[in-house]
C-alpha cells in the first residue's frame, strides 16, 4: 500500500503495527481487506477497518491476547521528586477507572465549597482532585467526609477552562518509566503478547 501511495506514510506504519503479531497468512488477508477501506476514506476509517479485520482474521488469537492483556493490570509508584510528590499510576478495569474518577471529582467539589466557605486561595481542580486521591487511603474519614457533604447541592459542571482536570497528566507520562510501566503500556496498545496462535480465516480458505 505505501510503496503504490495509496495510503500516508503514518498510517501505514499504524495498520503494520496492528498486524505485527500476525503471521503472513493472516498479515495479508487484513492488507487485502484494508486495501479496498483506503479508497476515498478517512484514515480513522481505514484503521477502524484493519482493527476489525485483525479480529476477523484470527479470533482465537485476539482472544489469548486479550486474556493476557487482562492479567497485565497493575499499580505502581514512580519516585518521589523535591517536592515531596510521586506518581501513582495504574492499570485497572474501566468499570473501576470510572468509578475512581467520579469519586475524585466528587470529593474536590466539596474541597472546592470548603476552601470557598474558609476564604482559602483558590486551588485548580487538578490539585483538589490528588488532595482528594489521598482521600481514598483512608475510607473512614472519605465516608466520613461524603456522609457530611450528602445534602450538598450539585454545583454543576466546571465553567472555566483552568478547572478542567488534566494539566498536569503529561508529566505522569514522563514519569512511567520511573514507575517500571513502560512495558505494560506498550502492550495494553498492542493488546497482548506478539506469539503467533491458532489459524484463521485466511488459512482456512
Amino acid at each position: 500500500m505505501l510503496k503504490t501511495l495509496r495510503c500516508e506514510a503514518w498510517v501505514a506504519r499504524r495498520i503494520a503495527r496492528l498486524t505485527r503479531h500476525l503471521n503472513a497468512e493472516d498479515a495479508a488477508y487484513v492488507d487485502a481487506a484494508v486495501a479496498e477501506a483506503l479508497a476515498g476514506e478517512q484514515p480513522s476509517v481505514v484503521l477502524e477497518a484493519c482493527e476489525a479485520k485483525v479480529i476477523e482474521a484470527n479470533p482465537q488469537l485476539h482472544e489469548i491476547r486479550t486474556r493476557e492483556a487482562r492479567e497485565r493490570r497493575f499499580v505502581s509508584l514512580g519516585r518521589m521528586d523535591a517536592a515531596g510528590l510521586r506518581h501513582v499510576i495504574a492499570r485497572v478495569e474501566n468499570g473501576d477507572a470510572v468509578w475512581v474518577d467520579a469519586m475524585l471529582n466528587r470529593v474536590a467539589d466539596i474541597l472546592a465549597a470548603r476552601d470557598k466557605a474558609e476564604e482559602n486561595p483558590y486551588r485548580s481542580l487538578d490539585t483538589r482532585r490528588a488532595e482528594a486521591f489521598g482521600w481514598l487511603a483512608r475510607p473512614a474519614e472519605l465516608l466520613a467526609l461524603l456522609l457530611e457533604h450528602a445534602e450538598d447541592p450539585d454545583p454543576g459542571p466546571q465553567s472555566t477552562e483552568q478547572d478542567q482536570p488534566g494539566n498536569g497528566h503529561d508529566e505522569a507520562n514522563d514519569d512511567e518509566d520511573e514507575a517500571g510501566n513502560t512495558d505494560n503500556d506498550a502492550a495494553a496498545d498492542d493488546g497482548g503478547s506478539d506469539d503467533q496462535g491458532q489459524p484463521g480465516p485466511a488459512q482456512q480458505q
